[in-house]
């Protein structure tokens, strides 16, 4: 038996990696489809990413009691480690508007602060009360007084936010959102929907 691989833009010739990333778009609207069913949560951080010290505000949307923690994506924590213990929020439902372009403009539920915290990937793991649970991913930076180190992470958040249809529109519909906000449910970005798509599996991982 052969070994299945799975594909990414760099084994593709130029002519096909469009057709790749629409048929990746549709599948991430198929799953993005079936978690509005099966999720009572749904929420956004602003900003995705903060150096240490900085402060995350989270958005919720949702008529259920919400338990919150945060677990580490970094590799060698897998599987994921909560790096606190749960506390409970109670969001308010929010409208969800037929836009791509400008924030969402929904009232913060709770933020974190990250003094002390280690710089690497993260995300907020929400636990409604019934539905499924859903991952907010965010960056914890180091501060520009940081040691330099050798290798460098980019987290793609352009990628996040251009495969992303929240709102109706991604920049690959017709027509397209430009700019594309990242102040709407990134659910292309949650890890837990590792799949497929080449970018719904949490890039970060590898840091």
């Amino acid at each position: 038996h052969g070994t299945v691989k799975d594909l990414s833009l760099d084994d593709l010739p130029i002519s096909r990696r469009r057709e790749h990333v629409l048929n990746q778009v549709n599948k991430v609207k198929k799953r993005s489809l079936q978690q509005a069913t099966q999720s009572d949560v749904y929420g956004y951080v602003t900003p995705i990413s903060v150096t240490v010290g900085g402060t995350l505000n989270f958005h919720l949307s949702s008529n259920a009691v919400v338990s919150v923690s945060y677990v580490s994506l970094k590799l060698t924590a897998k599987p994921w480690v909560t790096t606190t213990s749960n506390f409970t929020v109670t969001p308010t439902q929010q409208t969800f508007p037929s836009t791509a372009s400008t924030g969402w403009g929904w009232p913060t539920t709770f933020s974190l602060v990250t003094t002390g915290w280690s710089i690497g990937p993260y995300a907020a793991k929400l636990t409604p009360t019934s539905g499924k649970d859903i991952y907010i991913t965010f960056i914890v930076k180091p501060l520009s007084t940081a040691t330099k180190r050798n290798v460098m992470l980019i987290a793609n958040t352009f990628t996040w936010t251009a495969l992303c249809a929240q709102g109706g529109y991604s920049r690959f519909t017709t027509p397209t959102c430009n700019p594309c906000t990242l102040e709407r449910p990134l659910d292309i970005a949650d890890p837990s929907l590792a799949g497929p798509s080449y970018s719904s599996a949490m890039d970060a991982w590898v840091y």
